[in-house]
């Protein structure tokens, strides 16, 4: 008996079971006069000692006899439910990872969860065919549980912090952004604008088009502008908020960060564009009698903002159809690449696409700066020696 009044007996011996080695780990222990085991088999003796010094902590810390016995499936809808300080689009997120994640992990035990079991769940949603980047979130949502656990004192380490180390899943990889060629760009545009005289919805999908082309705004801060946000005067578009589509309803947000409150300078070309439009706009409704004017620049005909996904459907679609193997958020990267192509200011191109940091930026366009290094002699001949 210890100081702290406990008995314990452990053994791990190798054994011979259906013609299948192994390593057993038998362990029992009383704590304050109740009785706790384990009973396991591990295929080398490294593992069952591994496991053994891990349940032997968990027994001195208390935690077998706390919460490690309920399933990762029950701890994750309470971490759900007791979210607090994230929008309901990230809340929707995390729902779906998890609801992704539950038909492997739900009946898990907590204190019972390995890295082993980590990686199995990868490799069954990489089966199930997830995308790279869906199984990159639902893999941070479980260490984000896990983490909670830990935190909680349920479970004494987190089996996903070691999960880089031992497998060979590149869970880390993204996409790089692409940007339309030159080429891809002269036939968008050209078609958008021969489409802008079909109709007023046309002409509005034209003039979305050209602002996040020429401007790189996000769709949801597009899809959201009044008038009395672009003043046409002294050409700049005032971003304040954002549209959030949950589903089948929207919701108009503030910038997650001040970064994204910023006032982005237009150029002459595309200033005539959103004239040309907005006298458009008026002229249409005035012709259906409504009055006053719907101060959205791109409303429905009851008053109401498109839906975000829209624009997306429509323009994907378009695309498609003029062989143009890009989406609507490229167009974003797209501006982003024309800038840095004509070496726009790193500093002033954050500032327009509403990065919080330069780093950002770089990071997220440093392979579009790819062979368009300074000459350095240029530089050195004007350093004094």
């Amino acid at each position: 008996m210890d100081k702290t009044g406990e008995k314990e007996k452990m053994t791990i011996k190798k054994e011979n079971r259906h013609g299948r080695k192994g390593w057993r780990v038998r362990a029992q222990r009383l704590v304050n006069d109740k009785p706790v085991s384990t009973d396991k088999t591990f295929d080398s003796y490294k593992e069952a000692s591994a496991y053994e010094t891990k349940w032997l902590n968990e027994v001195r810390t208390g935690i077998v006899n706390k919460d490690g016995n309920q399933k990762w499936g029950d701890y994750a809808r309470l971490w759900l439910q007791n979210l607090i300080g994230v929008s309901e689009k990230t809340r929707e997120s995390y729902e779906y990872k998890v609801k992704n994640v539950m038909p492997h992990l739900k009946h898990h035990k907590l204190k019972e969860i390995n890295n082993s079991d980590i990686k199995r769940v990868m490799r069954m949603m990489w089966k199930d065919g997830y995308s790279r980047t869906t199984m990159q979130h639902a893999f941070k949502v479980i260490k984000a549980i896990l983490d909670q656990a830990l935190l909680d004192g349920i479970i004494v380490r987190n089996p996903c912090s070691t999960f880089k180390k031992t497998t060979n899943m590149t869970l880390q990889h993204t996409k790089e952004p692409r940007a339309l060629s030159k080429w891809d760009q002269n036939i968008f545009v050209k078609n958008m604008l021969s489409m802008s005289t079909k109709g007023i919805y046309e002409h509005g999908l034209y003039a979305f088009s050209c602002i996040a082309l020429y401007t790189g705004m996000r769709r949801g801060e597009i899809a959201c502008l009044e008038w009395e946000d672009i003043d046409l005067d002294n050409h700049y578009i005032g971003v304040s908020k954002s549209a959030t589509q949950l589903k089948d309803r929207v919701i108009i947000k503030e910038p997650k960060t001040k970064a994204g409150y910023r006032k982005i300078k237009i150029d002459q070309r595309l200033r005539d564009i959103l004239v040309k439009y907005k006298a458009a706009h008026k002229r249409f409704y005035l012709q259906q009698g409504i009055i006053p004017i719907y101060n959205w620049v791109f409303p429905t005909p009851n008053n109401e903002m498109q839906k975000p996904n829209l624009w997306s459907h429509r323009i994907n679609d378009y695309m498609k159809k003029w062989d143009i193997d890009h989406t609507l958020h490229d167009l974003r990267h797209t501006h982003a690449s024309n800038l840095l192509m004509y070496n726009f200011p790193l500093t002033e191109l954050s500032m327009r696409l509403g990065h919080a940091d330069p780093q950002i930026t770089l990071r997220v366009y440093s392979h579009f700066v790819t062979g368009m290094e300074s000459d350095i002699d240029e530089y050195m001949t004007q350093v004094g020696t």
